[in-house]
């Protein structure tokens, strides 16, 4: 098993472990409920992932069902698992950050037959709409999501040159650069107000170090 998530208070995790079938499944773990597995969709079986917790404990994002065919999820307190979409076009859905009480999740969606990424952002009221990425991007991927889900921090790609992106409703998605005489970038992480980012930057060659930024 592996956790990928924690509560502003530290007391609820989420993660996935690997069942019997070496398929992943995802769990919330709570210290007086212990591990409780957050079943699968209905339908085809595969692997399902937690990946994200809302601040407040009571929601969980992830991804449920075999390749190509799995949407985003969300999984609420008391409602239990469901899925919040793909874009269309796109096969599979990731939910990779969700605003302080869970009403807000960003992530991404992917196209194996364009070997495309497309960042979303999902609301209970609007639903799964795209992100828009920096001009000239092919791909974008959301990382996370502030507080109040108005800023979201991720990757995108673009030809010789991919930038990590913080984007807002006013804003859109802007260039946050990349650390001197390196190519590419991705933010991984915003404090509640999405006002500080991190990430790391590398390149320009594929395996080089890593260097984090702040």
């Amino acid at each position: 098993s592996r956790a990928t998530g924690v509560s502003a208070d530290g007391l609820t995790v989420v993660g996935d472990s690997r069942d019997s079938s070496h398929e992943f499944r995802p769990f919330r773990w709570t210290a007086d409920g212990g591990m409780q597995n957050l079943r699968p969709l209905p339908g085809p079986i595969g692997n399902s992932h937690g990946f994200c917790i809302s601040a407040d404990g009571r929601a969980v994002g992830g991804r449920s069902g075999p390749a190509n065919a799995a949407p985003a999820t969300r999984w609420v307190l008391g409602q239990g698992l469901a899925s919040i979409g793909v874009l269309p076009g796109y096969g599979e859905g990731n939910t990779t950050g969700l605003s302080a009480d869970g009403s807000v999740a960003t992530g991404f969606c992917y196209a194996s037959s364009t070997q495309q990424y497309a960042s979303f952002r999902w609301t209970e009221a609007g639903g799964m709409t795209p992100l828009a990425g920096l001009p000239n991007a092919f791909a974008t991927i959301a990382n996370d999501i502030s507080d109040d889900g108005g800023v979201i921090v991720g990757e995108s790609a673009n030809v010789d040159y991919d930038p990590a992106f913080r984007w807002t409703a006013d804003n859109g998605a802007v260039d946050l650069g990349v650390l001197p005489q390196q190519a590419f970038s991705k933010a991984t992480a915003c404090n509640t107000d999405g006002s500080v980012v991190v990430g790391a930057s590398w390149g320009p060659e594929f395996g080089q170090a890593r260097r984090g930024f702040r």
